[in-house]
């Protein structure tokens, strides 16, 4: 026979307080780690995509003429023109189930599971959403219209291809705050690092285990949706590439299950998120999409008008 509502116990204060608790630090974390490349944060945004009109920026050649006080000539007119940058709507759940017994084996009950299950899922949603990120930026910095990708996939990353994603944004060099790599990369990397003659670049990096990469900083990440090719793939971020945003309210609901030989305490868990990539927008049609759908170059569409106002850049190898 199924349970009714007679059997519904909802610790919602225990489930919520540890859920918002390790949430907040794991945010924390990631938003730190990343040097503010890639925001998590939270809106309530209602429906499937986040839409948000601007104005394209024009180049200085458009706004700025030289001026012939002795000239009657006619001229023609520049316009400002709206885009609209697109985000979308990840949906996403959770469904745990343990017997009431085992906690009451270690002198717990359904408080500590409502608890345990609320930093468990935190936890593992805050990873959930960065690797989510760090899929949107692979598929999306693909897309073609004039942003670089470094490379064709033949070589490791060098101190020339960290040079090579700074100037990918020319005389904005600087914006580039992050260089987001896979372990795999990063040991190579790090091998460079020792093989270099400088005793000022193999030396420090021997002692101090510090990675030279001209002074940008490095985050080394196993996120599935990282490698490009053979585990070679970098992203080069600048501040607000991309912006993971909690935009529903959660709902949990714990329940005890009838039915078995033991009683089971089951929760079901389900949010949502969007996520947002500067200068590109999300332009498939297709609701809720996967990881492996943002990966995607051809789902994507370039918005910004100039490059230095796109997120990042990818390197794939240098040949």
């Amino acid at each position: 026979m199924a349970g009714n509502i007679t059997d519904f116990v909802i610790y919602d204060e225990e489930f919520g307080n540890a859920y918002t608790e390790t949430l907040k630090q794991r945010v924390g974390y990631y938003n730190e780690a990343s040097r503010g490349t890639i925001i998590m944060t939270s809106k309530s945004i209602l429906g499937n995509f986040e839409k948000q009109s601007f104005f394209k920026s024009l180049a200085s050649a458009a706004l700025v003429n030289h001026r012939d006080p002795a000239s009657v000539a006619a001229i023609t007119a520049q316009k400002i023109e709206q885009g609209e940058k697109i985000g979308v709507k990840l949906n996403r759940y959770s469904y745990i189930q343990n017997s009431l017994d085992s906690f009451k084996k270690i002198g717990q009950g359904e408080a500590s599971f409502s608890q345990e299950v609320g930093v468990l899922t935190a936890m593992a949603a805050a990873e959930d959403a960065f690797n989510t990120a760090i899929a949107a930026l692979m598929g999306s910095l693909q897309v073609t219209g004039g942003h670089a990708v470094q490379g064709d996939g033949t070589a490791d990353l060098t101190f020339k291809g960290v040079n090579a994603l700074r100037f990918a944004y020319g005389d904005n060099y600087d914006a580039v705050k992050v260089l987001i790599m896979h372990s795999s990369t990063a040991k190579t990397f790090v091998d460079l690092n020792i093989d270099e003659k400088l005793d000022t670049v193999a030396g420090v990096t021997i002692r101090t285990a510090q990675i030279a990469s001209l002074g940008i900083p490095i985050l080394i990440t196993d996120s599935p949706d990282l490698a490009m090719t053979a585990g070679k793939g970098v992203l080069a971020l600048t501040t607000n590439a991309c912006v993971i945003v909690d935009s529903e309210e959660p709902t949990a609901d714990i329940q005890r299950v009838q039915g078995q030989q033991n009683l089971l305490l089951s929760m079901q868990r389900e949010w949502a998120f969007n996520v947002s990539v500067k200068g590109i927008s999300y332009t498939d049609a297709a609701i809720s999409p996967t990881n492996a759908d943002l990966a995607d170059k051809t789902k994507w569409t370039k918005t910004a008008t100039d490059v230095k106002d796109v997120a990042g850049v990818i390197f794939n190898g240098l040949s």
